[in-house]
């Protein structure tokens, strides 16, 4: 495919827009997909008492969908459910963990919580546990909460299989949040708000990174987005060169910078003290929330302490302007002195290393990274 062809498909293409999954608190806690963090969340909503004002909203949701199932038409004697203890990681006589056990003295539930796991679980080792507690089979269920379809549940004694039935985390959540009308009015507002997350969450999990039209159109026409993205490769490989070039213009004589290159950042060192030094992140020029470059004069570790002592006067009033002493004053391993961002908008592509490198000259960038290499040179000699 030639250029001609590559733009007429880029103007003509209906290319899927990509839609970011809303981010939630779990996924910023790093924590969306740990069943254990899972379980406690639920334990919490299931509880009837607690100051969420959810009531029995999970519980009456959860005994809609088993009274659906084949299985929870058989299981009359959990129509009704009420007064039971809610517990996680509940020990078994084998030394299993019951995820999540919702119980009284005449009832049980058991849940299996699985995220990404396979179902491996002694799941006889749990019906026995809570059968030997007195409670009748006609009035226990297990439910293996999944975020898929699992299709048959395996267990060493058939008998155990049959009093399993398989529901899935977002159909459970579609039930909540269908059924939360009423339960809003006197539920906490703030719970409120961390319920609809914790739905997003599971709504995450549940849905394919890619829908099934985007696995479509690349199967359709993977030549010319291959082609595209060895364009776009060659762009970045043009962008690191002309990067790396202007570095080389500030300092013809390979006198004072020593140029390391990674995959999306480009780090300059003073060669007399190198932990000072320009790093240039280019790779958000093809980020289309971006679409710039940063130019950062950096302290690290040692230099961040010796240039402590910098003040107003060590600059000019336009150097100034552009240091941040206070970047200096965390308790990070690096520092950013100083520091310019250049939209794509205003890059001269055509000319890259010479507009960079005169834009590191005239933005004070290089003058500042001068004063601090001949500051710290002078007080470590």
């Amino acid at each position: 495919m030639n250029f001609k062809e590559l733009q007429e498909f880029l103007d003509t293409a209906a290319i899927p827009i990509i839609e970011p999954k809303p981010l939630t608190f779990l996924e910023i806690a790093r924590q969306p997909h740990y069943e254990n963090v899972l379980s406690n969340i639920y334990a919490f909503f299931f509880d009837v008492e607690q100051e969420h004002g959810f009531q029995d909203l999970f519980i009456s949701s959860l005994l809609e969908l088993i009274q659906e199932s084949k299985l929870g038409k058989q299981k009359e004697a959990l129509q009704n459910f009420s007064d039971f203890t809610i517990e996680t990681e509940y020990s078994t006589k084998k030394g299993g963990r019951i995820d999540l056990l919702l119980h009284n003295e005449q009832q049980a539930i058991i849940i299996e919580n699985k995220v990404y796991h396979i179902v491996n679980n002694d799941l006889d080792d749990y019906w026995q546990s809570i059968q030997k507690k007195g409670i009748q089979k006609t009035e226990m269920i297990g439910i293996i909460l999944s975020l898929d379809t699992i299709h048959k549940i395996s267990t060493n004694k058939l008998e155990t299989a049959l009093h399993f039935i398989n529901i899935k985390h977002q159909d459970l959540m579609l039930r909540v949040l269908q059924n939360s009308g009423a339960y809003l009015l006197r539920a906490s507002d703030k719970y409120a708000v961390y319920l609809k997350d914790f739905a997003q969450n599971i709504q995450n999990m549940s849905t394919p990174d890619m829908k099934l039209e985007e696995l479509q159109f690349y199967k359709e026409h993977q030549d010319q987005l291959l082609q595209a993205r060895r364009f776009l490769e060659r762009f970045e490989d043009y962008v690191k060169k002309g990067v790396i070039k202007a570095f080389k213009e500030l300092d013809p004589d390979d006198s004072f910078l020593n140029i390391v290159a990674g995959s999306n950042l480009i780090h300059v060192y003073s060669k007399h003290n190198p932990d000072l030094l320009f790093t240039v992140g280019y790779s958000r020029l093809w980020d289309m929330q971006y679409q710039s470059m940063n130019v950062i004069v950096e302290l690290k570790d040692k230099a961040i302490k010796d240039c402590l002592d910098l003040t107003e006067e060590h600059f000019s009033e336009e150097e100034f302007n552009l240091v941040n002493l206070n970047s200096c004053l965390t308790k990070k391993n690096w520092c950013h002195f100083a520091s310019e961002t250049y939209s794509e908008v205003e890059i001269d592509f055509n000319n890259l290393s010479n507009y960079l490198a005169k834009r590191i000259e005239k933005d004070q960038l290089l003058a500042i990274f001068l004063k601090l290499d001949n500051f710290l040179t002078l007080r470590r000699s």
